[in-house]
């Protein structure tokens, strides 16, 4: 069995409902457990990631308020003090997911300085209009 990356163990140790999403996850990937497939190898961070911040978007109202801002807080972690790669990961995987759900529940105005202007580029890179919270 491989080790659980950084940017992972962030969100998994906090939450219940992101760790039994990425324990199904990698059982799906790998079918037994380990996360390596056999012709495809370890699956990719960014796309485990990516399925965490979309569980965490679909779960974000219905999470105890504790546990929403403790999954917050692990991912400013991570944005503001991880490895490069971890980093890159919990953005691009994570936060994309999270910030293009943002109508589901999900207040984004509770992000960490890092995770926020993570948030802010991406939207002025996409040409959109930033949201009233991302400006105050």
């Amino acid at each position: 069995m491989i080790g659980v990356p950084e940017a992972v163990e962030a969100v998994v140790r906090v939450s219940e409902v992101l760790a039994d999403a990425d324990r199904a996850q990698v059982l799906g990937w790998s079918g037994d457990g380990d996360g390596v497939d056999p012709d495809f190898g370890e699956l990719p961070l960014i796309v485990r990631l990516g399925h965490l911040g979309s569980t965490f978007a679909r779960a974000a109202g219905g999470l105890d308020p504790e546990e929403w801002r403790a999954v917050l807080a692990a991912v400013e972690e991570v944005v503001a003090g991880g490895t490069p790669a971890a980093r890159e990961a919990m953005t691009t995987g994570f936060l994309e997911e999270v910030q293009n759900a943002r109508a589901d529940n999900v207040d984004l105005a509770a992000l960490g300085p890092r995770s926020w202007e993570f948030c802010l580029l991406m939207e002025r890179r996409a040409g959109s209009e930033p949201q009233e919270w991302m400006l105050s």
